[in-house]
């Protein structure tokens, strides 16, 4: 009888290790998807992280604070006019479409 019990005793004791044993095995693997995944989110956020510098480095060139001035305040250069046009007459005005001539009156057209 105690030959049994003994046996009883390691069956229950070898099932215990094997069921923590894939419970452990089953968490790494799980905390090696989410490192996985980090590491994704690092590699695109630091993608992201460059494209900033570089718009930063760009927005910072006097070419473009030019280009801003000149768009948004409508800053002139000393000896330049500038020139604006009324919204409602941009609007009035007809697009221009094209004349579709032949090329032998085209030619005609530029000799006589």
């Amino acid at each position: 009888m105690g030959h049994r019990r003994v046996r009883l005793l390691v069956i229950i004791l070898g099932l215990f290790f094997i069921v923590a044993t894939v419970q452990a095995t089953i968490g790494l693997l799980g905390a090696g998807k989410k490192v996985t995944d980090a590491q994704a989110e690092v590699d695109k956020l630091a993608a992201e992280n460059e494209k900033l510098k570089e718009e930063a480095a760009k927005v910072q060139t006097p070419q473009f604070i030019e280009e801003q001035a000149r768009d948004k305040l409508n800053w002139v250069k000393e000896g330049e006019d500038i020139v604006i046009i009324p919204p409602e007459l941009l609007a009035a005005t007809p697009e221009a479409k094209p004349i579709n001539i032949p090329n032998w009156q085209k030619w005609l057209n530029l000799i006589f």
